[in-house]
């Protein structure tokens, strides 16, 4: 895992604290774009880049509700690599699977984040893939 933003900006999760690396061209780079698609007031200022070696590689099942997170604001991901499914539960409705193909965009509303809680299909034998 890898942290941009903000210099001095500090992310929590799961109980570790991560403080914010000056962004990369290429993080700023889609930053600025998925920016572009969300179209709010603020401008989204952390990116979390995560490397799934394979298959087995995941983040379990999560809700994306940490305190450091701006509640009105989308999460946006983006997806290169083998293709991988990520699972959105809501007890007493039917999962949802999206595939997340290399280049794709996914967007995740505040909806999303407050009533589903998601992970990532677990899929043996697949390649390298990246998540930011």
């Amino acid at each position: 895992m890898a942290f941009y933003g903000e210099e001095g900006l500090k992310y929590t999760f799961a109980n570790n604290t991560f403080t914010a690396k000056k962004p990369v061209p290429i993080v700023k780079k889609y930053e600025d774009y998925a920016n572009s698609l969300i179209q709010m007031e603020k401008e989204l200022n952390f990116c979390v880049v995560n490397e799934y070696r394979d298959g087995l590689d995941k983040i379990g099942l999560h809700k994306d509700n940490e305190r450091d997170l701006n509640s009105l604001y989308p999460i946006v991901s983006f997806s290169f690599g083998a293709t991988r499914d990520i699972i959105f539960k809501r007890k007493g409705f039917e999962n949802v699977s999206i595939p997340l193909e290399n280049g794709s965009v996914l967007i995740m509303y505040p909806l999303q984040m407050i009533f589903g809680i998601m992970k990532y299909r677990l899929e043996k034998g697949l390649r390298s893939r990246e998540l930011v």
